[in-house]
């Protein structure tokens, strides 16, 4: 478990930002209930709660999801 201003940035571009997350290593799954805010040049999500699959960077969000697209 981090916890205080974690960020996880992506060589894809992208950047996750919570004040909580968890790491379960043998599933390869991160996992917060805190609020999450996920950004890049083109996109901004944020939500509440996130499930996320590092193999496959799959991630989710969980509730009060609201985004914006920078349309290029």
């Amino acid at each position: 478990t981090i916890r205080g201003n974690v960020r996880l940035h992506y060589l894809e571009g992208y950047t996750v930002e919570t004040e909580i997350l968890h790491w379960y290593a043998a599933s390869r799954v991160l996992q917060t209930d805190a609020p999450v805010q996920i950004h890049s040049a083109l996109v901004s999500i944020v939500g509440t709660g996130l499930l996320g699959n590092v193999e496959q960077q799959r991630f989710v969000l969980q509730d009060d999801v609201h985004a914006a697209f920078q349309v290029q």
